[in-house]
């Protein structure tokens, strides 16, 4: 009967922890990920709310100083390139938003093409 020496528990008890280490510092990474991306996605909420309330000002002002104007385009810059537009309306004597939308107006530069599958090979 061969007996297992103390060659074999430890190399299996520095692989585990190896293995325990990667695991770790992936599970580090992702997180550290995952929070940066919650901190991008909570300034750029916020960011639209205040562009929104601004527009909102602005639709409050215009019902108070009476224009005559039937419909009107609101932009409010949200980040570099990105507008919050709304299409102001009057109804019933008073203006309100009609519609928006957020507009990227940033270009696109396509440096390489992109390869389509085009269901040959």
């Amino acid at each position: 009967m061969k007996r297992n020496g103390v060659g074999t528990a430890s190399f299996v008890l520095i692989a585990l922890v190896l293995a325990l280490t990667c695991f770790s510092l992936l599970a580090l990474y992702q997180a550290d990920l995952q929070n940066r991306m919650s901190r991008s996605s909570i300034d750029y909420s916020s960011r639209y709310y205040e562009a929104l309330a601004s527009i909102s000002e602005q639709v409050d002002a215009m019902n108070q100083t009476r224009m005559d104007e039937d419909k009107k385009y609101i932009s409010v810059q949200i980040l570099d390139g990105q507008y919050l537009i709304a299409r102001v309306e009057k109804r019933d004597g008073r203006y309100v938003i009609a519609e928006r939308y957020v507009e990227n107006q940033n270009s696109w530069d396509q440096t390489e093409p992109i390869p389509v599958w085009d269901g040959k090979d």
